[in-house]
């Protein structure tokens, strides 16, 4: 092990450090970590593709705060996991939690807006969202109750999506009884 992915183990997100160690940084830092050229590119494409429109919207702080929350969601669903599962000692990096948190609430606030499936077919943004959904229960499922526990860390994403539908439901249910009070 090199010194500098001992270094990073201290900022990924690894379950047993969290709750052994009280490593709660980790909860926050894991979403800056990413695995490779690839996987940061394209979490940075979708944070793009949804979330310059809700930060437009909702103004910066109110995105951020969403934006974490999801990712640390999405931590608490890994390290439960993980506990439940097994892989207390696997990290997982990333922000893919977050960035589906974001995704959701983007399809909540702009359903019918239309977004390009694989660069290609012109698709709802909900509809987008459920088939992405879907796709991760799928690898969820796969990840843990089906025995293959291998990357436990696939259920950030989930956490992320879940996280996210209910923040941004709860949002919307306080706005709309703000309205009503008017």
């Amino acid at each position: 092990q090199s010194g500098s992915d001992a270094f990073l183990l201290n900022f990924v997100l690894v379950p047993a450090q969290v709750v052994k160690a009280l490593a709660i940084w980790q909860l926050v830092t894991y979403l800056f970590i990413h695995t490779g050229i690839g996987h940061i590119l394209w979490n940075m494409l979708f944070l793009w593709m949804f979330g310059a429109e809700l930060e437009r919207v909702w103004g910066t702080p109110r995105f951020l705060r969403f934006y974490f929350t999801c990712g640390i969601c999405a931590g608490l669903t890994v390290i439960l996991a993980s506990y439940i599962f097994g892989g207390t000692n696997i990290p997982t990096a990333g922000s893919s939690g977050a960035i589906y948190g974001i995704m959701v609430a983007y399809a909540l606030m702009f359903p019918d807006q239309t977004i390009l499936f694989g660069f290609l077919v012109p698709m709802k943004s909900k509809y987008f969202v459920l088939i992405t959904g879907a796709v991760v229960f799928l690898q969820s499922l796969s990840a843990t109750v089906f025995g293959q526990r291998s990357n436990v860390a696939v259920v950030a994403h989930l956490g992320g999506l879940a996280a996210g539908y209910l923040l941004r439901s709860e949002e919307h249910t306080s706005e709309l009884q703000s309205h009503h009070d008017l």
